[in-house]
């Protein structure tokens, strides 16, 4: 099923000239431009698009950086996707991932900021495996009182341990490598040699930057997997890590998922590192998910929420102030009271919300919530074998949907400026 290019007509399906130069793109690179989309009744298709309250160019930086490396393979876009549990389990942001990646030959770029969540005690995305060794103590932004300063990720891990280890082993994608000859590791060491082997035979050190805080280990060849080694040095002694970037020198696009379990607004503006984070990686692209944790309870304080993604946003620009913003609202959901499940009316008021910062942040908005069904909704999502019993998340197949739904509005605005 194609969805609507036109945005200015909302009732209109995709129009003559679109199919003409969508069927032109596809048959040029031998394969279909936009995901196919399963036909439920409750799922509306024909609202799958961007919308731009305040100006239609707002994402005109990102495309034009993506027109460049499609045409001229020239550049690397980085994409940044914060939510929370939906972004940390990384389906649907990873399906956005995969279908951006298999667009174009000239759009595999670098696998972008991971964590080694199970060395937290937390769910791992299935697209890397990590392994640990040793006690590592957890600090995540949805604490009420944070023991550690935090980055980007929102999380990090702290060891005192006599020899622990962090391994990471990319699990491929079929169509496409993601590869590595750089490993940076963000955080901070007291008295510990941090060794990163990509075998037994080949063993590497860090060049250390302390504007960012990071460690830099440079590889002879592109990897797909390594370990880092600690070594104590003395008895007092501690290493952290907040994030690990995995970088590599082809032009492309980097997709970074940055999600913790239960975060909100607040849970990232506790993050007194998330500049430096960002000031690494430049995103050209923010994509902010986070919202479903907000309206979660019975009072909802629409102008707090709306405050604090104001404060958000201007901390993301002060260090990357040519980005573009893309909103999605909350999906539907239920709260649950005793036995009975109950829907979350505020998924109605974040969702004006959205269109009012939208408005105001100069930002795109996708609307989610609509497009799936509006209220009562994920009740139905539930009842098709898409969604959890919570109801308040997907399940795999959901997910996947959802981020095919969502590269469809990205890629045909793309597809309707630039060709």
């Amino acid at each position: 099923m194609l969805n609507r290019i036109n945005r200015r007509n909302p009732s209109l399906s995709i129009g003559f000239f679109a199919i003409l130069f969508i069927g032109a793109f596809s048959t040029s690179f031998g394969q279909k431009v936009l995901k196919d989309i399963p036909v439920y009744t409750f799922l509306d298709s024909t609202l799958n698009k961007i919308s731009y309250p305040s100006d239609e160019s707002v994402l005109n930086g990102f495309f034009t950086k993506l027109d460049t490396l499609i045409k001229e393979d020239k550049g690397k876009i980085n994409i940044v996707h914060m939510g929370g549990s939906h972004i940390q389990a990384d389906v649907y942001s990873n399906q956005l991932r995969t279908n951006l990646l298999n667009f174009h030959p000239n759009l595999v770029g670098q696998r972008g900021l991971i964590f080694p969540f199970s060395a937290a005690g937390t769910n791992n995305p299935r697209n890397y495996q990590t392994t640990f060794k040793g006690i590592w103590e957890t600090t995540k932004n949805t604490q009420k009182e944070l023991t550690m300063p935090l980055g980007l990720s929102g999380i990090s891990i702290t060891t005192r341990d006599s020899l622990p280890e962090i391994s990471i082993s990319l699990r491929q994608p079929e169509n496409y490598r993601l590869n590595f000859n750089r490993v940076r590791v963000i955080g901070k060491k007291q008295n510990y040699q941090a060794v990163i082997y990509t075998d037994s035979l080949h063993a590497y050190e860090a060049v250390y930057d302390s504007i960012s805080s990071s460690f830099l280990y440079t590889f002879d060849s592109l990897q797909e997997q390594f370990t880092l080694k600690l070594k104590p040095l003395d008895s007092i002694r501690s290493f952290t890590i907040e994030g690990i970037l995995l970088e590599n020198d082809t032009n492309g696009v980097t997709y970074h998922s940055i999600g913790v379990n239960g975060a909100s607004t607040n849970s990232y503006l506790k993050c007194l590192n998330l500049e430096r984070d960002l000031t690494l990686i430049q995103p050209d692209l923010v994509i902010l998910s986070i919202g479903i944790n907000d309206a979660s309870g019975e009072e909802f304080d629409v102008e707090k929420f709306k405050a604090n993604y104001r404060l958000l946003i201007q901390r993301i620009r002060s260090v990357a102030p040519q980005t573009s913003i893309l909103f999605t609202t909350n999906n539907d959901s239920y709260r649950k009271k005793g036995r009975k499940y109950y829907v979350n009316t505020n998924g109605l008021l974040a969702r004006e919300a959205f269109f009012e910062l939208a408005q105001t942040e100069h930002a795109a908005v996708w609307d989610l919530f609509s497009i799936m069904g509006g209220l009562h909704a994920m009740k139905e999502w539930e009842t098709a074998g898409l969604a959890q019993k919570d109801k308040i998340h997907f399940n795999a197949e959901g997910y996947i949907i959802i981020g095919d739904l969502l590269f469809n509005a990205l890629i045909s605005d793309y597809l309707y400026h630039y060709f």
